[in-house]
């Protein structure tokens, strides 16, 4: 026998479900130029860009130690803190970037203007 309550959760459920991937499908029609933006670079830099474990690493190391402090006086202190702790942490990061030396030729001919040989 159905219970009327769980029969009511489940259909609730499948909504909100519904809902959300409606919303979901909604956004990626709205936002499709840009998304599709990722696959107008080589394969090199996409490989890189997909692979995100330094990037996330790098961000989760920067908000772990953000979180610690409560207050910064201004904007330069705390663009201080974040470099000198930058600093810090790029001396424990000694693995290379799997896939760099072939993906930098690349960066330098997309962003010229922004890469420094």
């Amino acid at each position: 026998m159905i219970n009327l309550d769980d029969a009511e959760y489940a259909k609730e459920e499948f909504r909100e479900t519904w809902v959300k991937k409606t919303q979901i499908l909604k956004s990626r029609d709205r936002n499709w130029a840009e998304l599709t933006t990722f696959f107008q670079y080589p394969e090199d830099i996409r490989n890189l860009i997909y692979t995100t474990n330094a990037v996330e690493s790098y961000h989760r190391a920067v908000c772990k130690f953000t979180k610690s402090k409560m207050i910064f006086p201004t904007d330069d202190s705390i663009r201080k803190v974040i470099y000198m702790y930058i600093s810090e942490i790029a001396k424990k990061w000694t693995m290379p970037v799997h896939g760099w030396g072939l993906a930098y030729p690349q960066f330098a001919i997309w962003f010229e203007d922004r890469i420094v040989a």
